[in-house]
């Protein structure tokens, strides 16, 4: 199944053109009274409790539209915490928000070689305890983005 999460309007059915062609049971999480609001960490538990009435174990694959991206990783984190597999799409991830973490890396005076792969692996150190020079050398040898 594909649990997709909405984005800062709170619905996803203006997604549903794009993911209707797809052979695999999509769920939407949408924002209810129910759904707090007072984080990201605390609507990704919320969500994460939804999506486990569904399907009780992984792997999960979680797709974010906007701000919902920011939802899915963070959900994605959670469920890594306990020990589940997951994957994810994200889709017009937040680019401001984005762009407002990865711009304090770049602010730093980092050289213009693998400025792209450094930034994004700054943004991933957020979020996820991760090796720095070993995430962005992955990244520098993919063939492209």
């Amino acid at each position: 199944a594909l649990f997709v999460v909405h984005p800062i309007e709170g619905v996803v059915s203006m997604l549903q053109n794009l993911l209707a062609p797809l052979s695999c049971p999509v769920w939407g999480l949408q924002c209810t009274e129910k759904a707090p609001l007072a984080s990201i960490q605390d609507l990704a538990s919320f969500y994460i409790e939804q999506v486990k009435k569904v399907q009780r174990k992984g792997p999960y694959t979680l797709c974010g539209y906007s701000f919902g991206a920011c939802v899915a990783f963070e959900m994605g984190i959670q469920f890594e915490k306990i020990g589940e597999k997951v994957s994810l799409v994200l889709l017009d991830g937040s680019p401001t928000y984005v762009a407002t973490h990865t711009g304090n890396y770049k602010s730093r005076g980092v050289d213009k070689t693998g400025e792209e792969a450094g930034a994004l692996t700054y943004f991933m150190q957020l979020f996820k305890d991760v090796d720095f020079q070993k995430v962005k050398q992955e990244l520098l040898s993919q063939p492209s983005w």
